[in-house]
């Protein structure tokens, strides 16, 4: 870190350094930005120099975050003219508020070494983690950056492709923000027009040219649905860019996927989808975190769920989402919905944290739409967005939407489901048929296992001689005595066959799954021998040590087998065979075939056979 005492030589370095950028300036509308970022970039070296300039109101103070940035100069200029030097304390830099406008400069510079979330390399640029000074609110950002030859950049902008002479691009975004990333790379540019005044671009490494168009008709597609069902498309354009880190992000304008990510076959008709609803929720309308994170939650429900819902797997999918919530979540790691903020795969507990976010919070909206209907769902969701565009919206102001559309009061709902961390658990007691005025009646009483009753809407499907039909109960007491009369004696009833909350599964409804061994608290590796650990060492290393431990065939107990939710490594062993039988010829490669435990039909047994150490990596 250098400290310049002489403003008047930092001030002519500052210059220096923003001279090449900012002379493609003219070519952006002439809106005031807050926070103006010039980079330049020395690809085999990892390094970025950045400068910013950044716009303080009088009577307004500022902090900026520093994490990982080599500060190299900063001066502080009032309105007046006078200038004064500052220096961070440590990774932070505090400006007071003042009596004038003052106009920071900042030169800094950062090296990306082993960085799971940025790159700079002759490859490619990605930068989306602690690679600028972060402001403590929203801005508006106006960037330059003079770029390596043959590359092409997108950021956060109005227009797009961004303005350009030379290899210097130029940016401007009008909408404050909170984050800014920018990507480079040498990549190609595909263009389609989804309507008048909207279009959808790819920029895509040559190599993946030929996946361009298939995306970019499923984008045009994914962008006329939402604004159908949502509203008009909140920016000017929306670009699919490549990336050479395994990404999945959606930002304003633009979503940042993984090259790895985009050649599988099934992206494109699902996480794309997921990452374009993002650019209404979760970006033009932000998210208040104090009462935690509602957009993961409607984001899945409005594009992973109803894909899968117009495949016909609808039941399928939030059978898999109950089971994934189920699999992860415990008494010990059970947080409300209410409590989830983040999506991070790096926080504590974070498969538990998601299947809350994600799971727990697509299910709710599932529930929602089964209780006040699909118009007044739909038309929730369209007065959510148009009342809370451009800013941090909550759960509250969810729940006011839906009321209002609905035009029920829908306060006990949220609550239960925001703040409780049990989940409905239903049982079926003293079923009968009788005959009342010679018609078939079917009594039963549901029972509601937790502590205190959820208010819920409960479906019953009932079959007869004459075909299935189905009925719905509210059930707001922990005993719900229900007599319902039929026009023939029924063959057999279901209870929630849909599966359209979540709730506790019965056995014969949990399937048996890789997830469940997973999130097991307890689980047990049996080793055919002691001599096979190695073989299996990276797939044991991969399980982690949480809940996990590792015996032989020659030592575990069937206690232990019945306590435990079972990895057989290699299945030419005694407990494996006495359980399952002989084992299936094997093939190349690794094999897991998951079953239910025989001795606990809570738990389930997973059967690893593997030739060699490289198929468990």
């Amino acid at each position: 870190m250098c400290d310049f005492a002489n403003g008047l030589a930092f001030t002519v370095l500052f210059l220096l350094l923003m001279t090449l950028p900012l002379a493609a300036a003219e070519a952006i509308p002439p809106a005031a930005a807050d926070y103006e970022l010039s980079l330049s970039f020395t690809p085999d070296q990892s390094r970025l120099t950045g400068t910013a300039k950044i716009t303080v109101p009088a009577g307004h103070r500022l902090s900026l975050a520093l994490p990982q940035l080599v500060v190299t100069g900063s001066l502080l200029r009032d309105e007046n003219g006078r200038e004064n030097g500052l220096q961070p304390t440590g990774d932070v830099l505090i400006l007071p508020a003042g009596p004038t406008a003052r106009t920071l400069f900042l030169s800094y510079t950062r090296t990306v070494a082993e960085d799971v979330d940025n790159l700079i390399s002759p490859a490619g640029i990605s930068l989306t983690s602690n690679w600028y000074p972060i402001p403590d609110r929203p801005m508006r950002f106006r960037v330059t950056a003079a770029l390596p030859d043959r590359f092409s950049a997108i950021c956060e902008a109005d227009t797009f492709p961004l303005a350009r002479k030379g290899n210097t691009v130029s940016a401007f975004f009008s909408r404050p923000i909170g984050a800014l990333h920018f990507t480079a790379g040498p990549y190609t540019i595909h263009k389609l027009q989804v309507r008048e005044n909207l279009f959808v671009y790819a920029l895509f490494f040559e190599e993946d040219a030929d996946l361009a168009d298939g995306y970019l008709q499923a984008a045009a597609q994914y962008l006329r649905r939402y604004e159908r069902e949502i509203g008009p498309y909140p920016y000017n354009h929306y670009v699919i860019v490549a990336n050479r880190l395994p990404t999945g992000y959606g930002m304003p304008t633009f979503t940042l996927l993984g090259q790895t990510v985009l050649r599988l076959p099934f992206i494109k008709d699902t996480s794309l989808g997921h990452e374009i609803v993002h650019s209404w929720f979760g970006n033009r309308v932000e998210v208040d975190y104090s009462g935690g994170n509602w957009c993961e939650g409607l984001t899945a429900f409005l594009s992973d769920h109803a894909f899968r819902q117009e495949k016909g797997e609808g039941v399928i999918d939030r059978n898999e989402s109950i089971t994934r919530y189920l699999s992860y979540v415990h008494p010990d790691s059970a947080i409300p919905l209410a409590a989830f903020t983040s999506a991070s795969h790096r926080q504590a507990m974070a498969e538990a944290r998601r299947a809350v976010g994600y799971n727990r919070g697509a299910l709710l909206f599932h529930e929602l739409r089964e209780k006040i209907g699909i118009p007044a769902f739909t038309e929730g969701v369209r007065g959510f967005y148009a009342a809370n565009r451009d800013r941090a919206a909550s759960w509250d102001d969810l729940r006011k939407s839906f009321s209002g559309a609905a035009g029920v009061d829908l306060d006990g709902f949220f609550a239960e489901r925001l703040t409780r961390t049990d989940i409905p658990d239903l049982a079926v007691e003293n079923i009968a048929i009788t005959a009342v005025d010679h018609r078939p009646m079917l009594s039963l009483t549901l029972r509601q296992q937790t502590e205190k009753p959820f208010s819920l809407v409960v479906p019953i499907r009932i079959r007869t001689m004459a075909g299935e039909f189905n009925v719905t109960h509210e059930m707001n007491d922990l005993v719900t005595p229900l007599a319902i009369p039929l026009d023939q004696r029924p063959l057999e009833f279901t209870v929630d066959p849909d599966q359209t909350m979540l709730r506790q599964l019965a056995p014969e409804e949990l399937p048996a799954v890789w997830s469940r061994l997973l999130g097991a608290e307890k689980k047990l590796a049996i080793l055919a021998r002691e001599s096979d650990r190695e073989l299996f060492q990276p797939l044991l290393d991969s399980l982690g040590d949480q809940g996990l431990a590792v015996t032989t065939a020659d030592t575990v107990t069937n206690k232990e087998l019945g306590e435990n939710d079972l990895l057989f490594l290699g299945l030419d062993q005694l407990p494996a065979r006495s359980l399952f039988g002989p084992p299936s010829p094997t093939t190349a490669g690794l094999r897991l075939d998951v079953r239910r435990n025989p001795l606990n039909p809570d738990r389930v047994a997973v059967l690893v056979t593997s030739g060699t150490r490289q198929d468990t990596h």
